[in-house]
């Protein structure tokens, strides 16, 4: 899934892979910020699917390894995973992979979303879906 970018931060969000040697799915996006927006807050919001939960420790787990965001905050019992970029980050393309723990199996899972917004103007967002991929 692509998304042609218009003057704001982009984002790019892949297909949830079940990670082999944790058996957790991880979903990963890939996220621009441009000139314009890098001295912004920018908030990252990743959706899970329905049966899945994103967990608080794995969450901090990949927060601390990482250089991009400065806190995060899980809602809505782990559905849903606000990440928050760091104000004055570096205008450049930036990637991260979130692990999602399977809670309950459901047939026909609808898709997920990933959306990427300007948090002193939520008018500049950008949202793409993603699936999981059941089979790898």
């Amino acid at each position: 899934v692509s998304t042609q970018s218009t003057g704001s931060s982009g984002i790019n969000a892949e297909y949830g892979v079940r990670d082999p040697i944790t058996n957790y799915f991880m979903v990963s996006a890939d996220f621009k910020v441009d000139k314009e927006r890098s001295g912004s807050m920018i908030l990252m919001e990743m959706k899970a699917p329905t049966g899945f939960t994103f967990r608080k420790a794995l969450v901090a787990e990949v927060i601390s390894a990482s250089d991009i965001f400065s806190r995060f905050d899980i809602k809505e019992g782990g559905q849903r995973v606000h990440l928050y970029v760091k104000p004055g980050i570096r205008p450049d393309m930036y990637f991260v992979a979130m692990p999602l723990v399977e809670e309950f199996k459901v047939s026909n899972l609808a898709a997920a979303q990933v959306t990427i917004t300007d948090y002193y103007d939520p008018a500049v967002r950008q949202t793409e879906f993603y699936n999981l991929d059941m089979y790898m």
